[in-house]
């Protein structure tokens, strides 16, 4: 809620500001009557250097605010994303980045192979990008674990949301499987001793 009433005044904030360096504009370029006679004296009694100056304020000013409100008009984007699916007759649809991120981490529970997974889900114009961190056992072929994770997670997602999807990347470590961990061929180091 908090948040909600922040945003809105920045979009009034915004908003008034563009109304008031259109009518500077205004004023400079002849219009009578649009601000108080007293600042309207001040704006249009500027050199001309002081006219360049105020129109270029002015312009950058107002992209400013526009850019302040379009930025305020995007989805809120955090720890928990909001993936804006496809529109239909009742409205947006979306889903939550977790969402997306416990079907990876389902789709990788059916992977014995698997030991951890991490991903993160972005949005772009072109799709979702889903960039993964996955642990493999050692004793495995790891491009064929690979590609098989990535093309089951592009399966899934299009099955389930029927989305665009940009990339899938994934990034591997090599891990001893947990039954392996106990078969180490390095000798362990002695103890440290202290110093008296």
């Amino acid at each position: 809620m908090k948040n909600d009433v922040n945003r809105m005044v920045v979009i009034i904030v915004a908003g008034l500001l563009i109304l008031f360096m259109l009518l500077v504009l205004l004023t400079l370029f002849g219009a009578p009557g649009v601000l108080p006679p007293a600042l309207a004296a001040i704006i249009v009694g500027l050199d001309t250097g002081g006219t360049v100056a105020t129109i270029i304020l002015a312009v950058l000013v107002i992209m400013g605010c526009f850019w302040a409100i379009y930025k305020e008009l995007q989805p809120v984007l955090g720890p928990d994303r909001i993936v804006p699916l496809h529109q239909d007759e009742q409205g947006q649809v979306t889903v939550h980045t977790t969402g997306i991120n416990r079907l990876i981490q389902y789709i990788a529970r059916e992977q014995p192979e698997l030991l951890e997974v991490a991903p993160d889900v972005t949005m772009t114009p072109l799709g979702i990008n889903i960039h993964c961190r996955i642990a493999l056992r050692s004793n495995v072929q790891v491009e064929t674990v690979k590609n098989a994770f990535s093309s089951r997670i592009r399966q899934e997602i299009q099955r389930h949301l029927d989305v665009a999807i940009a990339d899938v990347g994934i990034l591997t470590d090599i891990r001893p499987a947990p039954e392996e961990q106990g078969q180490t061929t390095v000798e362990p180091r002695p103890p440290h001793r202290q110093l008296q």
